[in-house]
C-alpha cells in the first residue's frame, strides 16, 4: 500500500491520541485530515506554518507510534510554457525521542518524501491543476 490522503475516519479520530502525535504543536482540535500508510502504520500530521521567512511548514510523521518533528520548505519555479514546478523540501527531522537509530531515521526520511509527494498531488489536484512537476528532495 501507499500514502493516501484521507479524512480521518471518525473512529480513528475517537482512539487515536493525536497529542502524541503532534507533541507541542497541539492542535486546538482533532485534525481532520491526514496522509496514511496504513500497512506500514505511518500517519502525516500538517501541524503549522511559519509565518515569518524562509515560511516552513512543519509536519508530524509517526511511523509505528515513533514519532518524528519534520520541516518543509516549499520552492515553486515557473516553466517558460507557465506551468509550475513545486519542490517540497525537508530541511529538519528530528526524532521526537532522542533514543531513535540511524537506520530509523533513514526510513523516516524515505517514508516522509513519499508521504510528502502525496500530499503535494493531492493538493496539486485540488487547487493548482498549472504544476506540471512536483519533486520532494531533502538537505539532510
Amino acid at each position: 500500500m501507499t500514502f493516501i490522503h484521507e479524512i480521518i475516519p471518525e473512529d480513528d479520530k475517537r482512539s487515536i491520541d493525536f497529542t502524541k502525535i503532534s507533541g507541542r504543536f497541539k492542535h486546538r482540535s482533532k485534525p481532520s485530515q491526514w496522509i496514511i500508510d496504513r500497512s506500514q502504520d505511518a500517519i502525516l500530521l500538517w501541524l503549522y506554518p511559519n509565518r515569518e521567512p524562509p515560511h516552513e511548514e512543519f509536519y508530524a510523521l509517526s511511523i509505528r507510534g515513533v514519532v518524528f518533528n519534520i520541516a518543509v520548505l516549499d520552492i515553486e519555479s515557473k516553466k517558460p510554457d507557465g506551468k509550475l514546478t513545486l519542490v517540497r523540501k525537508i530541511v529538519r527531522l528530528t526524532a521526537a525521542n532522542s533514543s531513535v537509530g540511524l537506520d530509523d531515521v533513514q526510513k523516516a526520511l524515505s517514508l516522509a518524501k513519499e508521504a510528502l509527494l502525496a500530499g503535494a498531488k493531492w493538493d496539486r489536484s485540488t487547487y493548482a491543476s498549472n504544476t506540471d512537476e512536483i519533486r520532494v528532495e531533502s538537505e539532510i
